[in-house]
């Protein structure tokens, strides 16, 4: 079981790196599918989210996977940022010496793995549990996603895609801001291409029916839906995530993202 009773807990829905995606991005490119763009993508997501006091869980398809996510948040213990508010008691505790916001941690998540083998353990907002996702669709895994967390305790809970590699915490803070005061609203992340990034609520909404999955009208009937249910629906920042060539040159600089495409591709 999980450890979100009484917290607001993020899920970063993910298909495992070795399980392919992306297909249209990596057909542009030119190139075979690689495990790589997808870990540095799912990597630079969670390290854009951590927030003080969140649980943050990655929640994984196929659920046989769940190790081979485990290894790879083990693996890049020494390389996640410190995120912010951890930077800033970093500074504030070196008088003198200030942390440079893109410069990994050698600490890793805090110091502590990442994750227990079998993805349990209790979390702090720094370290990460890794959970399975139910079967079906889109819809279907995020509204599975969001009832366990939600039959776990979780007092909110924000479900994101895991290829957000220049997500910070803003959205997130705005979201659970709102639903601290609003319980019974709804707050979408709106994506450019007509989906949402982000979707968050205090229980689990009824929206995930009758979505046109990949289409441009995702957000729209999304927000349809939940008018029916008489949903407050509050939007925070616009975001890209990250289907094509286009994205992926905008990626900021200081992600294992844009490493990723410095080292293999040169035209970018």
């Amino acid at each position: 079981m999980v450890d979100v009773a009484n917290a607001d807990a993020i899920a970063v829905l993910t298909r495992a790196p070795s399980a392919g995606g992306k297909s249209r991005l990596f057909a542009a490119l030119g190139r075979p599918p690689d495990p790589g763009l997808l870990a540095a993508l799912l990597l630079d997501t969670i390290d854009g989210v951590r927030l003080p006091g969140v649980r943050v869980m990655v929640a994984v398809t196929p659920a046989e996977a769940r190790q081979e996510i485990e290894r790879l948040l083990r693996d890049a213990r020494g390389t996640f940022r410190l995120p912010a508010f951890a930077r800033r008691a970093t500074a504030r505790s070196r008088p003198g010496r200030s942390a440079p916001a893109d410069r990994p941690a050698s600490t890793g998540l805090s110091g502590r793995a990442a994750t227990r083998p079998g993805g349990g353990g209790k979390t702090d907002g720094t370290s990460i549990e890794v959970i399975a996702q139910p079967a079906g669709d889109l819809g279907e895994r995020m509204r599975g996603t969001m009832a366990q967390l939600f039959d776990a305790g979780a007092r909110a809970v924000a479900v994101i895609g895991s290829d957000l590699p220049s997500i910070r915490t803003a959205p997130l803070r705005a979201a659970f801001d709102r639903l601290a005061c609003e319980r019974d609203a709804l707050v979408l992340g709106p994506a450019t291409d007509g989906g949402y990034y982000l979707i968050a609520a205090t229980r689990v909404p009824p929206v995930f029916d009758g979505i046109a999955w990949g289409s441009g009208q995702v957000l729209e009937q999304t927000r349809a839906a939940a008018a029916r249910a008489r949903m407050r629906v509050h939007l925070v920042d616009t975001m890209a995530d990250v289907d094509t060539v286009d994205d992926l040159r905008r990626v900021e600089s200081s992600t294992r993202t844009a490493e990723w495409a410095r080292r293999r591709l040169y035209n970018l």
